[in-house]
């Protein structure tokens, strides 16, 4: 049961993976739709992983469940391929916050392929400073 619940993840991981790197070439419209259906099934998907997270962003850490984690990472890529899509945020920003959740996303991906009950993710302080600076904090 376990073996299967753990490949099916690691399809869905890829298949994120793939869709965020192609999401500016992509047609908005596909690309938020998507994101809507895994930001709305992620939770369940996990909910069977007992991974736990750690987030280092800056001085900051906060552990949560994976589950959790990653529905709030799809919410806030959603907010962002919106914003992209109704020109708040330009192409740069986009391509700088895809980054970041693909990152995080292969970095889980490893941490679940390898068994690991818990997974620390250190955010690059260039990258956050940048996003941080446009207002990725109020975009929701």
């Amino acid at each position: 049961m376990r073996r299967i619940f753990y490949s099916e993840l690691m399809k869905v991981l890829r298949a994120t993976i793939s869709l965020l790197r192609d999401v500016t070439r992509g047609d908005p419209d596909s690309i938020l739709s998507t994101i809507e259906y895994l930001e709305n099934n992620i939770k369940e998907s996990f909910e069977s992983s007992r991974m736990d997270i750690k987030v280092a962003l800056g001085k900051h850490h906060r552990e949560e469940r994976a589950s959790i984690f990653l529905k709030s990472i799809f919410t806030s890529l959603l907010g962002v391929v919106r914003a992209y899509t109704n020109g708040t945020v330009d192409e740069e920003f986009l391509d700088i916050y895809i980054d970041i959740v693909v990152d995080t996303l292969i970095v889980i991906q490893k941490g679940l392929e390898e068994g690991k009950e818990a997974i620390e993710i250190h955010y690059p302080h260039d990258r956050v400073r940048i996003l941080t600076e446009r207002g990725v904090k109020h975009i929701k």
